[in-house]
């Protein structure tokens, strides 16, 4: 596992002191028929996630559109959603959405993404499995 350090320092006597916290590279994803997503980051402690990429791809020529959403959650107030990103250009291509830095309230207990195709009512969707962050 890539693992980057942070460094955050403090002065004691006229002695330079460093305490690293390490920043845990992560990619999660799914796929079912028609579609498939992913996204990448890094942990930052128990709040934060840093460099979060988000990919949805239509794997299928239905026409349909698909769509994507990375929820992360926290020990207050339940799961944060980034947000629905669509893609709707068809056949075999991928959005890329940069979602940066997203930060919660409380402690970030893990993540899950999910990837659906705007079909029938309901929407079919399939969630990947929960990916816990290694800082908490």
């Amino acid at each position: 596992m890539l693992i980057k350090r942070l460094a955050m320092t403090a002065t004691v006597a006229g002695i330079m002191l460093t305490s690293a916290t390490p920043a845990f590279a992560s990619t999660i994803g799914v796929n079912n028929s028609g579609v498939a997503a992913a996204a990448d980051f890094s942990w930052l402690g128990q709040s934060t996630i840093a460099g979060a990429v988000l990919y949805v791809r239509d794997t299928a020529c239905d026409n349909n559109d698909v769509y994507a959403k990375l929820t992360l959650y926290t020990t207050a107030g339940g799961p944060v959603s980034s947000g629905t990103w669509i893609n709707s250009s068809g056949c075999n291509t991928r959005r890329v959405v940069n979602l940066g830095t997203l930060s919660v309230a409380g402690r970030l207990t893990g993540v899950r993404i999910t990837a659906c195709i705007n079909d029938f009512p309901p929407d079919t969707c399939v969630s990947s499995g929960f990916l816990d962050n290694p800082n908490t």
